[in-house]
């Protein structure tokens, strides 16, 4: 596992000339990684040698059992060679998959001393999950070829804060397609949305959320 990752570190990093192209070839390089190998990386994250996990406190306050932002990149760019903006989308990877978590689910994960956790089993369950998780991964796909046609959820342009975001759909729109179709509540949609999301078959446009019943930008793979 280190070794692929370090040689798709190094094709990545050939490229790299400024700044902005750093940031970019990061972006693209932590697409390439699955579910599976997410949570490979995650395991080693908290096992023996991992990112230091302790209790820490703030503000009077104990968070059991949790680990800083920015000693997360460290690890990463020491036990997987990556740069830092590497290290940082990686862990914004792993926090859309939900394999890490802000102790009070409050930020995205960032490179600072926020507190965060792992998910060391499955992640939390939410409403829907356990109705979604009947859905198969063929009939998840299938649903996906759906959505992408003409009959889908509007694919398009969409802007947030001057930011152009291109060939993406809205969550709100997909949830709305999806309860619709299928007859379910928006719940029960949401929870479809995430299966999608964890079966890399949709991502949020900066890999920085899990799929959620709002104006939240996303895109097929």
């Amino acid at each position: 596992m280190k070794r692929i990752v370090q040689a798709i570190c190094r094709d990545w990093g050939r490229s790299m000339r400024t700044e902005e192209l750093i940031v970019e070839s990061a972006l693209n390089w932590s697409r390439q990684l699955g579910a599976g190998e997410l949570a490979s990386i995650a395991k080693r994250m908290c096992g023996e040698g991992g990112v230091p996990v302790a209790d820490r406190r703030y503000r009077l306050k104990v968070y059991p059992a949790c680990f800083r932002g920015d000693e997360a990149v460290d690890w990463l760019m020491s036990e997987l060679a990556l740069s830092r903006p590497q290290a940082v989308r990686m862990g914004e990877r792993l926090h859309a998959h939900r394999l890490i978590r802000h102790v009070l689910d409050e930020h995205d994960f960032v490179d600072d001393e926020l507190f965060f956790r792992f998910a060391l089993t499955q992640p939390t369950p939410l409403p829907g999950d356990a109705e979604a998780g009947e859905i198969s991964l063929n009939e998840l796909r299938a649903l996906v070829q759906v959505m992408r046609s003409a009959d889908g959820p509007q694919l398009g342009t969409h802007y947030h804060r001057l930011i152009r975001y291109p060939n993406c759909f809205d969550g709100r729109d997909a949830v709305t397609w999806l309860a619709d179709r299928l007859k379910v509540s928006r719940t029960h949609a949401t929870a479809i949305g995430r299966r999608m999301l964890r079966r890399d078959l949709i991502r949020h446009v900066f890999d920085e959320h899990d799929f959620e019943d709002r104006r939240l930008f996303y895109r097929f793979l």
